[in-house]
């Protein structure tokens, strides 16, 4: 007998199998299905085409933009290099495509989009463009084009030694860290230094990503069978009325069409010996059809990480509490997933960047012997998401308010979830203040304290009056 019931293999658990292999042989023979439907559900089904759009618009959006942040070996802000960086990067951040069809910022949502339906991306580094600011760009790579064929493992679950492999395609060291990549259609492999592949992953020894729809491509594919068949059903119904019986047909025989069929215009009369049958039977849709696909949409939102309320934008039955809930966990997750994509993604082309601008002479004086001593330092860069709005503006706006008088938050808290630089805002505020006064406008806070001040002597004369 089992300790574990997850381990039995009881009478209604006959059928539970399970494999207990290594990540390459779990997912090499079915990853390349999975991620063609995978992307078959994003053309063709609405619900599955809204979860990338509903990742992308909260993890993306319109771009999470670097802040240089170097700072010296005395631990002071070094601007002038970070002004530098920033200037150049918002060339790069144009001429970034090698294709010449989009920004970077935009580049993240498309390999986002990637991630999610084919579980990896890869990114090449290549010769840009004639006139480009650098001498280097960045090329977008399906992963279903890398070369299985060259595979081969010299490793299994029971063999636990490192040893070099070829898996998916990639040249792996004993540690598992890429070293080539071979190309379908591509005779020479393409070096780690130009190439790498970002992934998410879930185990250890996982050298590729599996798309993230993976858990719910069965029960999207489901739902759209349901939807069909249901539609199919009610056609059905609508295209048969009633049968009668033969016996009526003479009678009847003058009402019939050249199809044979009896016409039934509205308001016409039908005489019969005998009741007609009706064929088809009620539409059962809103007593089993309704509640299904609801349980259906549920079950993926849950297998993708989000709240049922964020994917199908359903609102029935939800109260202002439970919706905000459901808005806050949403938001941890995406969350969680900008942090992890900033570090596999972002911060990775963003040291590239700055690599080469100290290679091409963009940071001079100082020069790529001043780069190569410390990389890291020089990469340094404070990332900022897209932000939210607030869910109850004026509470969540005086909260905030609280927050900082009570020094519990800092400014740079307070913008960096709006997904606004608070320097920026700052130098913003400052600048219109400068134009009120010069305008000889009154101040914001002036026309606080003279509304405050109003206040105040109007509950005196009140308080005068009522004493009089």
């Amino acid at each position: 007998m089992m300790y574990y019931d997850a381990a039995s293999q009881s009478r209604v658990r006959s059928d539970w199998s399970s494999s207990n292999g290594v990540p390459y042989s779990n997912i090499s023979p079915d990853l390349k299905r999975i991620i063609a439907r995978s992307r078959e559900s994003s053309d063709n089904n609405g619900l599955s085409e809204n979860i990338d759009n509903v990742f992308m618009s909260n993890v993306v959006h319109t771009g999470i933009k670097p802040e240089p942040a170097i700072v010296d070996d005395s631990g002071n802000i070094a601007e002038e290099a970070n002004k530098v960086l920033a200037a150049g990067w918002e060339r790069v951040n144009d001429q970034w495509d090698r294709s010449g069809h989009s920004t970077y910022y935009e580049c993240q949502g498309l390999m986002l989009r990637t991630l999610i339906n084919s579980g990896s991306v890869l990114t090449n580094l290549v010769k840009s463009r004639a006139g480009s600011f650098l001498p280097v760009a960045g090329q977008i790579i399906e992963p279903d084009r890398l070369d299985f064929a060259r595979d081969f493992s010299a490793r299994g679950v029971s063999e636990n030694k490192p040893e070099k492999q070829t898996q998916y395609g990639i040249d792996l060291d004993e540690y598992g860290v890429p070293l080539r990549f071979y190309l379908q259609g591509v005779d020479k492999p393409i070096s780690a230094e130009n190439m790498s592949i970002r992934y998410k992953r879930r185990r250890p020894e996982q050298f590729i990503g599996v798309p993230w729809k993976a858990p719910v491509l069965t029960a999207l594919w489901d739902l759209g069978s349901l939807m069909e068949d249901q539609f199919v059903s009610s056609r059905i119904r609508a295209m048969i009325a009633f049968w009668i019986h033969k016996n009526d047909a003479p009678g009847l025989a003058k009402g019939l069409n050249s199809n044979r069929n009896l016409s039934m215009e509205p308001g016409r009369t039908l005489y019969t010996n005998t009741k007609p049958e009706i064929i088809g039977g009620e539409d059962p849709v809103s007593e089993t059809f309704d509640p299904l696909t609801r349980l259906c949409q549920r079950s993926i939102a849950i297998g993708t990480g989000l709240s049922y309320q964020i994917l199908t934008k359903d609102l029935q039955g939800m109260n202002f509490a439970a919706s905000r809930a459901n808005i806050l966990e949403d938001r941890r997750i995406f969350q969680m997933i900008q942090k992890w994509f900033i570090k596999e993604v972002c911060q990775p082309d963003y040291a590239i960047f700055v690599k080469w601008m100290f290679l091409s002479g963009k940071m001079a004086p100082l020069t790529y012997a001043d780069y190569i001593i410390d990389p890291w330092k020089w990469s340094q860069c404070f990332w900022q998401p897209p932000g939210w709005d607030w869910v109850d503006p004026t509470k969540d706006a005086n909260a905030s308010i609280e927050l900082y008088k009570n020094n519990m938050t800092t400014l740079k808290e307070h913008y960096g979830s709006k997904g606004k630089n608070w320097r920026a805002e700052l130098r913003q505020i400052a600048e219109e203040k400068a134009a009120m006064k010069d305008l000889g406008l009154q101040m914001p806070e002036e026309l606080l304290a003279e509304s405050k001040k109003q206040e105040i002597e109007n509950t005196v004369r009140n308080a005068i009056e009522d004493f009089q």
